[in-house]
């Protein structure tokens, strides 16, 4: 028996050897494609800077491109072409980057954009000014990107690049529309069966688009008739191999129909989604403490609808508490944080939102104050900094908590007041290195925290559900992270507030150092 199974493993071992020694490296696919290239047989090259790109190799996605954009091996795509010099880039490919730089530079299978063509190039240039410090010769490179320095005045495709790059394709305005669709994320490979598929349409002035045709493997979808700039249409796919086509009317006629064919991603089918667990707590009528706050619940209410539409975004499921004036006593909101840690996986996310008071007491603690707090007796009827870290520790996975709380001893008609110093020390004592837990707090330093009927919120929960509804979303991205979230944060409030002295708001921000997702658009 020992014999047949030393026997087995001398067979498997030379079998994976043998294995090992049929599959090619990616240094090896390189050095066949530019074998390949050399020789001017395009087809090959162009299949084995393929094999290399699908394994993730940078520069043989962008050496794919240039096939695409060239059409050498393979059927000319400006689609295609941007999509490996996306990816390229993406890994910090240089190459890469000034490719993608110029597409956008004279509107290559995209629709022209100066600014992010040079935002493209500029990175680009560090990065070749890095190599030639250390002996490369990239002075070609680097003078293309000097030749794309100016905004440009040309038509598209008159490009005063090398001529080696450009096709040399003449600039055509058909009285017909043009269509180009904008490869999603990840292209060609898609995990979502909903997807938003980006689109620009090319029409003269005085012959505007009139009508949309989009399918879905030869099925028509429902689309809207007429079409504004920045368009998008989502699609159901199935879980297979699919064709995307978008066409275009106008008085003329109908565009040449744009395909855009996509791969099904079965390594990402059983992927498990995150649930999201919600705990809302908004207080505008108090028991003890006075004036009462006017916006708190609305806050609250308006912060849950927005959360509530991120389903699929990526989150499996979303559960969400709302504890509302009579309900949000120190007793309910500390068992719903114990809820909280005994539901939440590893792999889920808690969002905390509590619109509502802050207190402290004459040395200088903070509390978070539930409808039943009494100021004779802070300690026993709130929640201090301390205790409610410790919950925070309990539950498992990411936790982000959104505060909009202010600090009675300061309160202002109009205001959440909050000595924003004191608001951030209790922020860094609720945050303690736990990974993944982030806080979002609604004033700091010298600041107070507003609320103005006309903002019909208080401005940080204004400011906040704005960026969940889309408003934070720049061009091209497909999430919102944390990080970005905050510079949101503190760019709008100072519009909300438009720089009046007597109403100086920042937000606080603290969180351990990760920047992470926190929902897809």
């Amino acid at each position: 028996m020992k014999k047949t199974v030393c026997i087995l493993w001398l067979l498997c071992t030379v079998l994976a050897s043998a294995i090992a020694q049929q599959t090619p490296t990616t240094a090896q696919i390189m050095s066949k494609a530019s074998e390949y290239w050399a020789k001017q047989d395009y087809t090959q090259a162009a299949s084995w800077y393929r094999k290399a790109a699908e394994r993730g190799d940078a520069t043989a996605q962008n050496c794919l491109g240039n096939c695409y954009f060239s059409g050498k091996g393979v059927d000319q795509s400006d689609m295609y072409a941007l999509a490996w010099y996306q990816r390229a880039a993406a890994q910090d490919n240089p190459d890469g980057m000034v490719n993608l730089g110029y597409c956008y530079y004279i509107g290559k299978g995209i629709a022209q954009d100066y600014d992010t063509a040079m935002s493209w190039l500029q990175k680009a240039k560090v990065l070749y000014t890095r190599a030639r410090k250390k002996g490369a010769d990239v002075q070609k490179e680097l003078d293309r990107i000097n030749a794309m320095s100016k905004k440009p005045t040309f038509a598209q495709n008159a490009s005063p690049i090398p001529a080696s790059f450009v096709t040399g394709e003449a600039p055509v305005t058909p009285a017909s529309p043009v269509v180009k669709i904008i490869p999603p994320e990840g292209f060609p490979y898609f995990s979502e069966t909903q997807l938003e598929i980006r689109y620009s349409v090319d029409t003269p002035p005085d012959n505007p688009v009139k009508e949309v045709k989009v399918t879905v493997n030869g099925e028509i979808q429902p689309t809207a008739r007429v079409v504004k700039k920045g368009r998008s249409v989502t699609v159901t796919l199935p879980k297979d191999d699919s064709s995307i086509s978008i066409s275009a009317r106008n008085n003329t006629g109908w565009s040449e129909t744009e395909f855009l064919r996509l791969k099904w991603d079965k390594s990402k089918e059983n992927l498990i989604r995150p649930n999201l667990y919600v705990l809302a707590i908004g207080i505008n009528d108090y028991d003890q403490i006075h004036p009462p706050l006017k916006m708190a619940v609305k806050d609250m209410n308006d912060f849950v609808r927005v959360v509530e539409k991120k389903k699929h975004a990526p989150y499996e499921n979303i559960y969400v508490t709302k504890l509302s004036d009579k309900e949000a006593t120190r007793q309910k909101i500390e068992d719903e944080l114990c809820q909280l840690a005994a539901r939440a996986e590893s792999t889920d996310f808690t969002f905390i939102f509590f619109a509502g008071h802050g207190l402290k007491d004459n040395k200088d603690r903070f509390y978070l104050a539930p409808v039943d707090a009494n100021i004779e007796m802070i300690r026993s009827s709130c929640i201090d900094a301390d205790r409610f870290s410790g919950y925070l520790d309990d539950i498992r996975g990411k936790v982000v908590v959104f505060a909009d709380a202010c600090y009675s001893g300061a309160l202002l008609q109009g205001r959440r007041s909050v000595s924003s110093l004191d608001m951030q020390k209790v922020v860094s004592e609720m945050n303690r290195a736990k990974p993944g837990r982030y806080i979002y707090a609604s004033s700091e330093d010298d600041t107070v925290s507003n609320e103005l009927p006309e903002w019909k919120n208080g401005a940080f929960t204004k400011a906040l559900i704005e960026a969940f509804e889309g408003k934070a979303k720049a061009e091209g991205q497909k999430a919102l992270t944390t990080v970005e979230l905050m510079n949101f944060l503190r760019k709008r409030m100072k519009e909300i507030i438009k720089g009046d002295n007597n109403r100086k708001q920042i937000p606080g921000f603290d969180g351990w150092n990760e920047e992470f997702p926190l929902f897809t658009y």
